[in-house]
């Protein structure tokens, strides 16, 4: 069997590429995020991963017809990238989110005023319940925090809570948070790294026909 050239040369872009590209896409929602732009960070989230499952698809394709060791590969290469870039983006909102509560994240202390619930009804467009509770600061200004229910506190609570000056980054309940460590992006970077090896090895495992051949 005679190696194949464009599969080796696709093999090889893939290696390098598909890991540059995913790290990409999370520094670019961070920037997106940092901007306090949720919506956007949103959109960039699911375009990323739109792209990487056609991008999954044609992988797939190239290799047709696939041998057994080929979809071993393909499967375990698919999941680890998904992973990587799934843990990687949601990741990477979280740690803009705590860096820019560390960098300029102004801790003040309150009394709770009231909890509520935006969705939770599973006809509406928000079938996941958001809840919050609101906090009445020393400076009289109130504040409207995210927590899950479990964990609100109780109403006339004083509490200690850490906000964004600039309004772009959920506030958080406690003190200011530490600097970000990097394990997060760390973790997806390998996954990813990991899952091009796997895909990268799919495209230059010997396919059904060149078996036959």
């Amino acid at each position: 069997m005679e190696a194949d050239p464009v599969r080796g040369a696709t093999a090889l872009v893939l290696l390098f590429a598909l890991p540059a590209a995913l790290a990409g896409a999370a520094r670019a929602t961070v920037l997106v995020r940092e901007r306090g732009e949720e919506l956007l960070t949103a959109g960039a989230v699911v375009v990323v991963l739109v792209l990487l499952l056609a991008l999954l698809a044609g992988v797939s394709a190239f290799c047709r017809p696939v041998g057994r060791g080929a979809l071993v590969l393909l499967v375990l290469g698919s999941l680890l990238a998904l992973l990587g870039a799934a843990f990687g983006l949601v990741g990477a909102t979280g740690e803009a989110d705590q860096r820019a509560l560390h960098d300029r994240g102004v801790v003040a202390t309150g009394v709770v005023q009231a909890h509520s619930q935006v969705g939770g009804d599973a006809g509406g467009l928000q079938p996941q319940p958001v809840f919050s509770s609101d906090v009445l600061l020393s400076d009289g200004s109130t504040l409207s925090v995210e927590t899950a229910r479990s964990a609100r506190p109780a109403v006339g609570m004083e509490v200690g809570v850490t906000y964004d000056p600039l309004g772009r980054v959920p506030a958080r309940f406690g003190p200011r948070p530490g600097p970000v460590d990097g394990t997060v992006t760390g973790i997806a970077e390998a996954l990813a790294l990991a899952g091009a090896f796997a895909l990268s090895a799919a495209l230059l495992a010997p396919r059904r026909r060149d078996r036959a051949a």
